[in-house]
């Protein structure tokens, strides 16, 4: 099994708070057959992080679980927030991608926004990415329609 969705990075966002906290969400992972993670840390505006430090923690946590001899592969990712997509350059983007490809992982607004996610949905489709919506079961805009 692949999670393609999960806040296992410790310390960076609404994760775990320690190493120890992400090393048993981990260890409970791989005892229930999950071979990889996308590690999908908010990139938001609540937590003011530089996508960098998503890449450095998941390099730090794949040596701890390498040490502890938990089988689990870290894959690449973030959970973007539509706000925080004007500052983010194509590059950046790029490092956010589920596993490397080309899929972005969209945080769905919890209220309504101002044009909707559509017109930001075309404009990372016309820069190349993919889209995955995270939580639009909880969108309420998803939830009229």
């Amino acid at each position: 099994m692949i999670d393609l969705h999960a806040h296992i990075l410790p310390g960076i966002d609404d994760g775990p708070a320690t190493p120890e906290a992400a090393l048993a969400m981990a260890r409970t992972a791989a005892a229930a057959g999950t071979r990889a993670i996308a590690t999908t840390s908010h990139v938001a505006h609540m937590f003011p992080i530089d996508p960098v430090q998503i890449v450095q923690g998941r390099e730090r946590l794949a040596a701890r679980l390498a040490a502890e001899g938990i089988e689990l592969e870290l894959l690449a990712g973030g959970e973007i927030a539509h706000d925080r997509l004007p500052e983010l350059d194509d590059e950046t983007l790029r490092s956010l991608t589920l596993g490397g490809g080309r899929y972005l992982l969209l945080e769905c607004p919890f209220a309504p926004i101002g044009a909707g996610l559509e017109p930001l949905v075309d404009d990372l489709h016309e820069r190349g990415f993919g889209v995955l919506l995270a939580h639009p079961e909880r969108s309420a805009s998803f939830q009229r329609d």
